[in-house]
């Protein structure tokens, strides 16, 4: 025989904040050995600023996402860190180039995020696709996985913007001082 009690819910949710801070540490990390500091600092000011948006978006809009929440925060986190990789992958690979080392970080950092446009669409298009897919699968179950769907729109949008807005601007204030 078994005696199951139920954890409080604060417990969860200061499991999930070290989780989340854990998390944030590493991707740091991993950024700023893969890439350099200053892309690791935009990194984790994306990922903060992504996680943070999507949740503010879904309570304003009221958007009943319950224990989901967590998951959605979670998938935020990595879209963010995805999209930013594949935007600084393209930065490293174009400042290494001879033709742009000579320009100015601000159109350096310019002329890489537009190259990087069609790649970080094509993965939001195709995530959207996925989150239409499993809202649909959803309903024709009788599971309600409407608001999942909901909030998982509301992050790929907001990572997208990131990846293309935020974090291209942020960097290139950052590689403008160092």
């Amino acid at each position: 025989y078994h005696s199951v009690d139920n954890q409080p819910y604060y417990e969860y949710i200061w499991r999930t904040a070290i989780g989340a801070a854990v998390a944030l540490v590493l991707l740091f990390v991993y950024v700023a050995i893969r890439f350099k500091v200053g892309m690791g600092v935009t990194a984790l000011i994306a990922a903060v600023h992504d996680v943070l948006l999507t949740l503010a978006v879904v309570a304003l809009l009221r958007i009943p996402a319950g224990v989901t929440l967590i998951g959605v925060a979670a998938f935020s986190l990595l879209l963010s860190a995805v999209l930013n990789l594949i935007v600084f992958g393209k930065m490293r690979r174009d400042f290494r180039s001879e033709e742009r080392q000579a320009l100015p970080a601000r159109e350096g950092v310019a002329l890489s995020v537009k190259d990087s446009v069609k790649t970080v669409l094509t993965v939001c298009i195709m995530l959207v696709a996925v989150a239409v897919c499993l809202g649909a699968v959803g309903a024709f179950i009788g599971f309600d996985l409407l608001s999942v769907m909901l909030s998982a729109l509301m992050a790929i949008v907001i990572s997208a913007y990131s990846s293309l807005i935020l974090s291209p601007a942020i960097y290139a204030g950052i590689k403008e001082h160092s």
